[in-house]
């Protein structure tokens, strides 16, 4: 293989947004908004993309099956599994030993790994019991964590704590919400952990210009460009205020809403970050 190093621009391609999706499935030209855009007009702007988008849960709720590569062109939802899973695995058994000391044998175990995250019905885990469960050192473990965060498999949401093996409340996510349905049809499991999913997509979509951990009080807390920090419950159309009652700046992103009011968000909106 020649040396393409002077040849070769690369570029860092992250999964598509909502808006994104949209965009190139549907032929729109929808903007995007800023976290605090957002948080103060969610109402004017959620209107203005039903107005632009018949049945917007629809299609939202079709993204996050099969919406994070533009592979689901001219393909079907089976299809598309297959091409994405076929990607999981030339990234677990291929890309990632070619830059690790990582061996066959423990391969299996990545995808092992990827197994209990998909399958958990938290996206919290007990580091302890994970390594019995892999069969791994704890060391591995983190190692494995580092490798698939960097090949954007996994997203590690940690606290705001600057110890970076410190994984006590990190919350442990797919990159894209269709991993989870991805592993699900794999493992002949047809009912994901909607939570998870919801807070796949919400980390997912929150670019790096800004900050995101997790808090001590709700799901999420994310810092944007300005140093504002926003307290952020993520959860279904009857989640209640209970969680972010006396929380400083709290808001809940709620999936199956078409329009939010106060507090209140669709979690879709935040698909349109970028």
């Amino acid at each position: 293989k020649g040396d393409l190093s002077r040849r070769v621009v690369i570029y860092n391609l992250p999964c598509l947004s909502f808006r994104e999706y949209l965009n190139f499935k549907y032929g729109k030209k929808l903007e995007t908004h800023s976290f605090n855009n957002i948080i103060k007009k969610h109402i004017s702007i959620c209107s203005n993309i039903n107005n632009k988008i018949p049945r917007v849960l629809r299609k939202f709720s079709d993204y996050l099956q099969f919406g994070s590569y533009p592979f689901f062109h001219n393909h079907s939802t089976e299809e598309y599994f297959g091409l994405f899973n076929n990607v999981l695995d030339k990234v677990i058994y291929e890309d990632i030993p070619a830059v690790s000391n990582i061996k066959s044998s423990s391969s299996m175990k990545l995808k092992k790994l990827l197994g209990f995250i998909a399958s958990s019905t938290v996206p919290v885990f007990n580091i302890e019991t994970l390594t019995r469960d892999i069969e791994v050192s704890k060391d591995t473990l983190y190692d494995f964590f580092d490798l698939l965060n960097r090949a954007e498999i996994l997203q590690v949401v940690r606290t705001e704590s600057k110890n970076v093996k410190i994984m006590k409340k990190s919350k442990i996510l797919f990159k894209s919400p269709n991993v989870y349905f991805i592993i699900a049809n794999e493992l002949w499991k047809h009912d994901p952990e909607k939570g998870n999913i919801r807070e796949s997509f919400f980390a997912g979509s929150i670019p790096g210009k800004y900050k995101l951990y997790t808090s001590d009080h709700v799901d999420f807390k994310v810092i944007d460009e300005r140093d504002v920090t926003y307290e952020i419950e993520v959860g279904g159309k009857n989640k209640g205020k209970k969680q972010i009652n006396k929380v400083e700046n709290a808001f809940i992103f709620k999936d199956n809403i078409e329009i939010g009011s106060g507090n209140e968000i669709p979690l879709y909106a935040s698909g349109f970050l970028y």
